[in-house]
């Protein structure tokens, strides 16, 4: 997971997940988890206090994550 690098409405950013691992990496931090490898890119190295992890979709399975219970940063 990382966040988008567009910013809007003073700072906020929208987190992005993939069920993908990175291309590269590089400046993400690999993070305990029960069987599944999870990479995160946390802005200035701040994690969460929380992080959750959610499948959507029944045809076509997306992950959703929210971070301390939000879908965004500010």
């Amino acid at each position: 997971m990382w966040t988008d690098a567009r910013v809007c409405c003073g700072g906020t950013r929208f987190i992005r997940s993939s069920t993908e691992p990175p291309a590269t990496t590089a400046g993400f931090a690999a993070i305990p988890a029960d069987g599944v490898d999870l990479y995160l890119r946390a802005p200035a190295g701040r994690l969460p206090d929380k992080l959750e992890i959610d499948v959507k979709g029944l045809i076509r399975h997306r992950v959703s994550v929210y971070w301390d219970g939000c879908a965004y940063l500010v």
